[in-house]
């Protein structure tokens, strides 16, 4: 069940510095220290992230950004004017691969806060680590929810076997184990609002 909440949290972050970074870069110098420090904060959040799946990808699917194919609707309501951005210019899926330096993300940023009018971004940006483009048809039916099944069937065990060790522990005890109960409600929480459709889909 942590393991799927951190993931959750991280993939925030991660757009949580991305937009930060684009906007900090439209208003400020580019050695800002508050561009740098989104760009460290980037990074960092990449790190366990490519860890897990190699490369990792930000995608654009109706209104929701999506991370590793997982849609975030809580993180995607408070940067409606990042979405925006990058679908009036044609961008609905970002790559980062392993090996992306401070310099390049930095520059990415500044790349992406500096865009002009609606309009279609050049084919080739010169990021050897980070690459742009589109959603295909198949993936935008698909909505990503397909791959988060198994780890929301494996949080909802988890949650199966919490209740059952409340349960026990109100029968032997006379009261039952909150923090349990409490942590697998959380969860369950948790993931009816980052993926309502594989929870239906289950």
């Amino acid at each position: 069940m942590s393991d799927v909440l951190n993931r959750i949290a991280q993939s925030e972050e991660l757009l949580r510095r991305l937009a930060s970074g684009v906007r900090a870069a439209q208003l400020y110098a580019a050695d800002h220290p508050l561009v740098g420090r989104n760009v460290e904060g980037l990074l960092a959040t990449l790190k366990p992230l490519q860890q897990q799946f190699g490369s990792v990808t930000i995608g654009i699917v109706g209104g929701d950004l999506v991370v590793a194919d997982t849609p975030l609707p809580k993180a995607s309501a408070g940067m409606g004017e990042f979405i925006k951005r990058l679908k009036d210019h044609g961008i609905e899926r970002i790559v980062f691969e392993r090996g992306a330096t401070a310099d390049e993300a930095q520059r990415f940023m500044l790349a992406v806060a500096t865009l002009g009018p609606k309009g279609q971004v050049a084919a080739a940006w010169d990021f050897p680590h980070i690459r742009v483009g589109q959603i295909t048809s198949e993936e935008r039916r698909s909505d990503g929810s397909g791959s988060d099944m198994g780890a929301i069937r494996q949080l909802y065990s988890n949650a199966v076997q919490a209740a059952e060790v409340a349960w026990e522990s109100a029968e032997v005890e006379g009261r039952p184990d909150l923090p349990t109960a409490l942590q697998a409600v959380e969860g369950l929480s948790e993931a009816v609002t980052q993926n309502r459709t594989a929870l239906v889909a289950l």
